[in-house]
C-alpha cells in the first residue's frame, strides 16, 4: 500500500497483521480496497490495487521497486510487519482462503515450504542474483540485515506491548475484530504518527 501525498509505502506480508493497518492507511493511501473473492468481506478479507500502479495487497519491495521511480523509493517511508515463523505458518495453514478445516501433518509439512519467508517481502533483490537465475547459475548474495531495504519493521507479537495495550491476546488473527475494539485507536494513532514524523 502506498501514499505518494503521505510519502510512504507498507509492505504487507501475509499472515502479518497487515489487513488492519491496510485498513487504518486506506484514507490515506491513493490505492482502493476491493472484494475479489467469495470470501471477501471488505474488512478482514479484501484485495488491495492501485490506479497508477501495478501493485497488489502482497505485492514485494521488488514489485513496488519495479513500478516507482528510484527517488520515490528512495525517499518513500517503508515498513512492514513480521510475525513468529510459526504463528504464521499456522495462520496461513488456516486461512479462509485455502478453506483446510483440520490439522494434517502431512499436508502441513508440504504446505510450509511453500510459504515465502519475510526476506522475499522486504529486501530488494540484488542484480547479480536476478542475472545467475536467468542464466540458472546456483548464485545467491543474500547479504545485509534482513531489514536494510526498509525503514520501520513492526513486530506482530509486539503492537500491543509497544502500544501499552495488555489486553490483546498473542493469537493468530490480528486483523480480526478483536484487535479492532481493543487497540485500533491507539495503534491508528501511533502509525499516523510514525508516518508523519518520517514523511516530512
Amino acid at each position: 500500500m502506498i501514499s505518494v501525498e503521505k510519502n510512504f509505502l507498507f509492505v504487507h506480508v501475509p499472515k502479518t497483521g497487515g489487513n488492519s493497518i491496510q485498513t487504518i492507511l486506506k484514507n490515506y493511501s491513493e490505492d482502493i480496497i476491493i472484494n475479489l473473492a467469495k470470501h471477501h468481506d471488505g474488512v478482514e478479507r479484501f484485495e488491495v490495487r492501485n490506479n497508477k500502479y501495478n501493485i497488489k495487497k502482497h505485492s514485494t519491495l521488488n514489485e513496488y521497486k519495479s513500478v516507482l521511480s528510484p527517488k520515490q523509493l528512495k525517499h518513500f517511508f517503508k515498513f512492514a510487519t513480521t510475525r513468529n515463523p510459526w504463528d504464521r505458518c499456522i495462520s496461513f495453514y488456516f486461512s479462509p482462503s485455502r478453506g483446510v478445516k483440520e490439522w494434517n501433518r502431512n499436508d502441513f509439512i508440504l504446505f510450509v515450504n511453500k510459504v515465502k519467508p519475510l526476506h522475499h517481502y522486504i529486501k530488494v533483490e540484488p542484480f547479480i542474483n536476478k542475472v545467475a537465475r536467468k542464466l540458472k547459475m546456483p548464485i545467491n548474495i543474500n547479504t545485509g540485515r534482513l531489514d536494510r531495504d526498509i525503514d520501520f519493521l513492526i513486530r506482530f507479537e509486539n503492537i500491543e506491548r509497544g502500544r501499552g495495550n495488555k489486553n490483546l491476546p498473542n493469537s493468530s488473527i490480528l486483523a480480526g475484530g478483536y484487535f479492532r475494539s481493543c487497540c485500533k485507536a491507539r495503534f491508528r494513532t501511533f502509525l499516523l504518527e510514525l508516518i508523519r514524523l518520517n514523511s516530512v
